[in-house]
């Protein structure tokens, strides 16, 4: 994992990578930690990509992908 960056960029929403995991930060920059060192919370990331994927559009969907090929 990347030492810190962010996907696909700062813009709300979007995916926090950092030394201690990943964490996901909705539009209203609300947090959900999705990886935290070894634990993977799959409850938390079946719910986040539930939710991108009812909304529909390109960012949404593009965030949904890179959590079911990166994180899950």
């Amino acid at each position: 994992m990347p030492r810190e960056s962010f996907y696909p960029d700062t813009g709300e929403p979007h995916i926090h990578l950092h030394r201690g995991g990943a964490t996901f930060t909705d539009i209203g920059h609300s947090h959900r930690t999705l990886v935290n060192g070894s634990l993977v919370y799959r409850g938390v990331i079946r719910e986040v990509i539930a939710e991108l994927e009812t909304r529909g559009d390109a960012r949404s969907r593009q965030i949904a992908s890179y959590i079911q090929s990166n994180l899950a």
